[in-house]
């Protein structure tokens, strides 16, 4: 899995096909977290019950020692391979999802990265900020900061770092 990721990461950015390009996206997200041990997917793609949203991806967590034992049984993930940087909007959109599946943390992948600054916490930063001083825990992971991984435990301590990062209050997003 490993051993071609900068491609695979490379493979998705240039795809011109938008729903290839997202379908991609949550295959090989799917994929990565797969190789974390004590991770599966529940779920992918699924309604709420009255179908006003949908989550990308559901983890079960059993906490493996190796794995994401610092996080939440259940992990929701959204991926968006979108050629600009996601909004603040989408961020409230994706915290709202979460409150309302009564979860609170969620995975937000994102190709490009998020808008605004971390110097000054704008735009998206705030959100993120925001959302997490009221129990909402968003967690930013761009495909740039992927193509830097070696094996799974660079993605753990990948997240665990931006957990912390969040907690001091800086959003940690790992420049092109």
């Amino acid at each position: 899995m490993y051993d071609d990721i900068a491609d695979r990461c490379n493979e998705i950015l240039s795809e011109t096909n938008l729903k290839v390009k997202g379908e991609r996206l949550e295959s090989f997200i799917q994929e990565l977290f797969e190789s974390i041990p004590g991770i599966e997917i529940h779920a992918r793609d699924v309604k709420n019950t009255k179908g006003s949203q949908e989550i990308d991806l559901s983890l079960w967590n059993d906490k493996h020692p190796e794995g994401l034992y610092f996080l939440e049984y259940i992990i929701l993930v959204e991926c968006k391979n979108w050629t600009g940087k996601a909004a603040a909007s989408d961020i409230a959109w994706f915290e709202t999802k979460v409150r309302d599946s009564n979860k609170s943390l969620g995975l937000f992948i994102s190709a490009n990265g998020i808008s605004g600054s971390s110097r000054n916490n704008t735009a998206a930063h705030d959100t993120l900020l925001t959302a997490y001083k009221n129990k909402i825990t968003v967690i930013i992971i761009t495909l740039h900061e992927i193509k830097l991984l070696f094996c799974s435990a660079d993605l753990v301590k990948l997240i665990k770092i931006k957990l912390c990062g969040l907690a001091l209050g800086k959003v940690n997003i790992l420049s092109v």
